[in-house]
């Protein structure tokens, strides 16, 4: 597979995650404004990183786990706004996502 059909797959998945992938950073950290802006970010990390995707591995494990992590950065990032989830309950939200 060349890598413009790797990244093109990689884009492909994420349209077909885009629902899941959102309902779990939304659930997280329950701010619609906050939950897109997350997604945003994510969507341009899984696109920058398509190349580290395994193909038939999970790709919406793959995708909710770069989503933890920006979640996380969200928190850090915006202090005055305290985590609603610690990260072992987010960790069982994402298990709760998996396919």
């Amino acid at each position: 597979m060349t890598e413009d059909e790797s990244r093109a797959r990689v884009v492909r998945l994420l349209a077909e995650h885009r629902s899941v992938l959102f309902s779990f950073i939304y659930t997280a950290v329950r701010d619609y404004d906050v939950a897109e802006d997350v997604f945003q970010e994510v969507s341009v990390a899984v696109c920058e990183s398509y190349a580290a995707f395994q193909p038939g591995s999970s790709f919406g494990a793959w995708a909710r786990e770069i989503a933890r992590r920006r979640i996380l950065a969200q928190w850090r990032a915006e202090k005055r706004f305290p985590a609603l989830l610690s990260d072992e309950a987010l960790g069982l939200v994402e298990a709760g996502f998996a396919e």
